[in-house]
């Protein structure tokens, strides 16, 4: 996870390392949904449409399954779905992907494991597709974050997801 930017952009990560913030523009993805069955399913072709434009218009980052893609209203498949095939269209772009793996509690219901359990799973999904930087939004899943129980808890949270996937930048 990020601990601090000094002014050329780059990040201090919590272990030491480095890494350098995309700059330019970071445009949020929407989602293109198409008819599967009786479901839907992301729509692939025209995730890879919408990838080409902002990479002709300039862009130079995505965020992928954030609030605009409405990822927080779909369902842990959906959500995973969308994850893996947002992530790796951006990445296919050359767009740098920072991936939102936050699970909303009504995803899983009150149960703060099951949460955490899907958000080590989106990243894998997230790191496995390409991803650049990982997004984690905690007042969605732990509204009791300004306590210290809370704290401690999203502590030990960050600890379990930099051992699944050390590789990848954390931002809060």
């Amino acid at each position: 996870d990020i601990i601090g930017i000094n002014e050329s952009e780059e990040v201090l990560t919590r272990n030491g390392g480095k890494v350098f913030l995309p700059t330019g523009n970071t445009t949020p993805l929407v989602t293109w949904f198409k008819k599967e069955g009786d479901g839907l399913t992301v729509d692939e072709e025209m995730t890879a449409r919408q990838a080409r434009l902002l990479k002709q218009m300039g862009a130079a980052s995505v965020l992928v399954a954030g609030a605009t893609s409405q990822s927080h209203l779909m369902s842990t498949a959906l959500r995973q779905k969308t994850i893996e095939v947002q992530t790796r269209t951006a990445h296919e772009n050359g767009l740098v992907a920072l991936v939102n793996i936050t699970a909303p509690v009504t995803a899983t219901g009150p149960d703060p494991d099951a949460v955490e359990r899907e958000m080590i799973q989106n990243a894998v999904i997230a790191l496995d597709h390409g991803a650049d930087f990982l997004v984690v939004a905690p007042l969605l899943y732990l509204p009791g974050l300004d306590d210290a129980a809370g704290q401690r808890r999203f502590e030990k949270f960050l600890d379990r997801l930099y051992a699944a996937v050390p590789e990848i930048p954390v931002a809060l």
